[in-house]
């Protein structure tokens, strides 16, 4: 039997631990579980969006920094071999990599890619990179029929489904949710609607937008109620104060700013 190599992995999923974005919560629950599974001293995490400027800890491991706010290519070899690393487990974006499929190629690193992937628009050069992986392992049955009809078959397994662990996920109960609930204008008896919008070009907001709206003509007698969590104009991509106006919703819309600024919800 060929001897088992011990993982020592780098983590790499943009964002600190203590940032409320997907990557940051993803971050926060995966490593500390990572670390419990192979020690402490086997897992290093790798932050280059929000730590630039200083290496930092988070439940007793190391959170390495970056060079610039993207996912670090240009240090990432260098924290994979200073650590002793011979995993790279990277959350994310991945088709504007560059470095790392590259590093991977040549067997100086051993990656795993947790990737999104957009079947609604499928660029030929993401369709030519399906090829490189060694194994290409999706989340649903649905994905597992779109890879295949894309072509990706010799490397295609079959699907693992997501479940939710309730050691860590659990319901809160509504009572305490209340005074959240008010600040985003929900009610008992309202519909209510969470709009979480970063990377806001490539999400159909106005479409979804309309969609609310006919859902209203439709229903006129349900209330409807609207939290968007994103930016209106400073530090966004669209006028969405504009396109809420155009879709009659600003009537119904609840947008923070300011909770939005300070990792509020």
């Amino acid at each position: 039997m060929p001897k088992r190599i011990r993982p020592r992995i780098l983590f790499n999923a943009k964002d600190h631990p203590l940032i409320s974005s997907g990557y940051g919560i993803i971050a926060r629950h995966l490593a500390p579980r990572l670390a419990k599974i192979y020690g402490r001293e086997s897992v290093v995490i790798m932050a280059p969006v929000h730590t630039r400027d200083y290496t930092d800890t988070f439940k007793g491991l190391t959170v390495l920094p970056g060079l610039e706010p993207s996912f670090g290519e240009d240090i990432l070899k260098d924290h994979y071999s200073n650590y002793g690393c011979n995993l790279l487990i990277q959350v994310g974006d991945w088709f504007m990599l560059r470095k790392i499929p590259e590093l991977a190629a040549k067997n100086e690193i051993n990656w795993i890619q947790w990737a999104p992937y957009d079947f609604t628009n499928v660029p030929k050069p993401s369709l030519d990179m399906l090829r490189f992986p060694m194994f290409i392992v999706p989340f649903t049955k649905y994905a597992y029929l779109k890879f295949r009809d894309h072509g990706a078959t010799e490397n295609l397994k079959d699907a693992i489904y997501l479940g939710l662990d309730f050691a860590v996920w659990k319901p809160q109960d509504r009572a305490l949710l209340g005074r959240t609930m008010a600040s985003m204008g929900y009610t008992e008896s309202s519909f209510n609607i969470l709009i979480v919008a970063a990377n806001q070009e490539r999400k159909y907001l106005k479409e979804t937008f309309d969609g609310i709206r006919l859902f209203r003509e439709k229903n006129p007698r349900v209330p409807v109620q609207l939290y968007l969590h994103t930016h209106l104009r400073h530090g966004g991509e669209r006028e969405l104060d504009i396109e809420l106006h155009e879709s009659g919703l600003s009537d119904c819309t609840r947008v923070d700013q300011y909770i939005l600024a300070v990792g509020g919800l």
